[in-house]
């Protein structure tokens, strides 16, 4: 499988190239949203596509996430949470995208508000080369190919794209909205600083680069050549892969 996918991005690059199905987020533009709940499966419906709407506490808000709100969808870039003191409670600090005209807005939440996911398709495609800006896709059963700017992904997932990796597309209505890495990836480790003598291997953590030009925090007992997991939301090493 992985050397069919070989020749068919080595094809993708050869050949011109042409974008299929999914008209890209046009910033300004008025799209009427289906109403939540409208959406009924038939028998017909791909399994791949999964309708889902459900509400989120601000406190489990990620980058990456898109929000409905008052009519709008909303695609999370930045989300912090500040510690309150003693017995006060503290605060979520969110920054969003409008999808569609592209206008940014900060807010500050309690950590117990309740935001509404949007009701999104999902759709799994795998990465084939970055074009520019632009991240091709190519769905794995009928090969079609989208783009998706790379700035979609956010800046910690960029970092851990690799050829084959799978890509989420969150869709409405067939349009792209968002994308998305897996929770957690395997990559492997290029170079590592010696651990020194004397260091416990449970809690002693030194410097290293992946294949890829990521540099992370690893415990002292992985070395260059192993193959780890990594959280794509933090950026953060998991565990050793099992090999």
């Amino acid at each position: 499988a992985h050397r069919a996918t070989g020749v068919l991005r080595r094809l993708a690059r050869a050949l011109p190239h042409r974008a299929v199905s999914h008209p890209p987020v046009t910033m300004g533009a008025s799209t009427s949203c289906a109403t939540p709940g409208s959406w009924t499966p038939t028998p017909w419906t791909p399994r791949s596509l999964v309708r889902w709407m459900a509400t989120v506490q601000a406190n489990e808000l990620r980058v990456g996430q898109v929000i409905e709100r008052d009519g709008s969808l909303l695609r999370l870039t930045k989300v912090s949470y500040t510690q309150g003191q003693a017995r006060a409670a503290g605060n979520v600090q969110v920054e969003w995208r409008n999808v569609r005209t592209g206008q940014k807005q900060s807010l500050r939440l309690s950590p117990s508000d309740k935001l509404d996911r949007a009701n999104l398709d999902e759709e799994i495609h795998v990465f084939l080369f970055q074009a520019g800006d632009d991240l091709v896709l190519m769905h794995p059963k009928t090969y079609d190919q989208v783009e998706v700017r790379a700035e979609v992904l956010g800046e910690i997932q960029r970092r851990f794209l690799t050829d084959n990796c799978e890509v989420n597309l969150l869709m409405r209505e067939g349009e792209i909205v968002s994308a998305a890495l897996a929770d957690e990836v395997e990559i492997e480790i290029q170079s590592s600083a010696p651990s020194m003598k004397g260091e416990s291997v449970s809690n002693q953590y030194k410097p290293a680069e992946t294949t890829t030009g990521v540099s992370l925090k690893v415990p002292s007992f992985i070395d260059a050549g192993d193959v780890v997991v990594v959280n794509t939301k933090t950026g953060e090493f998991v565990r050793r892969a099992k090999r």
